[in-house]
């Protein structure tokens, strides 16, 4: 098997094992329950969710321990790149913003408006728990970095070029969504964590990426309700606040010659 086959393959492993876990705690839950139904998912599908991350993470680590690896070198955890602080707190915001915006001003298929996190981040967020709390802004942005990033697009870095990593990284991050407008949020994300992660060679870079992203993003008041009137001054802060990314990014990866090097 060629070393760029196997880069792929092991990309898919890593994700595969993600989701294998998800599925198999999910039905777990149904089965413990005795019955199938949405009320039961609902109750079960926070616990499912963390447990399945944890343990993904679990696996993986037992993976490299068997074959001796570094495993903070395996996950892209054995780095911090200063640098990157600034580009990642101000990126995660202003996609957020952008996402919100979109989402309640434009009109979308009714098909389209449904998408996984629905069932999943939501009914802990409603509750506001500590679980649902851990869940949304350290456990998944450090289960998904290390899977997505650290794992399944450093594979895929070293068989193909970083353009076709990105976007090949992205699809695979982008179909856990389940649905079109779903998979348009998770692509984008995916894009930039990609591109900070190839930038920095760090994951808790992208971690405090997607940090940042989820304490605008799970702003419910604006996502279910709909922005009321403060259109415009919404889309002026969305406005600003990626401007300033992108001037601020420009600068940095300007100045950084090596990024440009690694674009092949």
């Amino acid at each position: 098997m060629s070393d760029k086959v196997k880069g792929v393959f092991l990309a898919l492993g890593y994700v595969g094992i993600y989701v294998v876990i998800q599925i198999l705690c999910v039905l777990l839950a149904f089965y413990g329950s005795g019955e199938a139904s949405e009320e039961i998912y609902f109750k079960a599908i926070p616990f499912s969710l963390v447990v399945s991350c944890i343990g993904t993470l679990l696996v993986c680590l037992c993976i490299h321990y068997k074959r001796k690896d570094n495993v903070l070198s395996e996950w892209g955890m054995n780095k911090f790149n200063p640098w990157g602080i600034l580009p990642a707190v101000l990126v995660g915001p202003a996609l957020a913003a952008f996402v919100v915006y979109w989402k309640c001003v434009v009109s979308f298929p009714v098909e389209w408006m449904w998408k996984f996190d629905d069932y999943t981040i939501i009914p802990m967020m409603e509750n506001l728990n500590v679980l649902g709390i851990a869940y949304v802004f350290f456990i998944r942005p450090v289960a998904e970095e290390v899977i997505f990033r650290g794992l399944a697009y450093a594979k895929l870095r070293t068989s193909l070029s970083m353009v076709w990593a990105i976007l090949l990284s992205a699809l695979l991050y982008g179909a856990m969504a389940r649905n079109p407008l779903g998979f348009i949020d998770c692509f984008m994300i995916a894009v930039i964590a990609a591109l900070l992660f190839e930038w920095t060679k760090s994951v808790w870079i992208t971690i405090l990426f997607r940090i940042a992203y989820s304490f605008v993003e799970c702003n419910f008041d604006m996502y279910m309700h709909g922005l009321g009137g403060r259109h415009m001054f919404w889309f002026g802060v969305s406005l600003l606040v990626v401007a300033t990314t992108v001037c601020v990014l420009f600068m940095i990866i300007n100045r950084n010659e090596d990024w440009k090097k690694r674009v092949d």
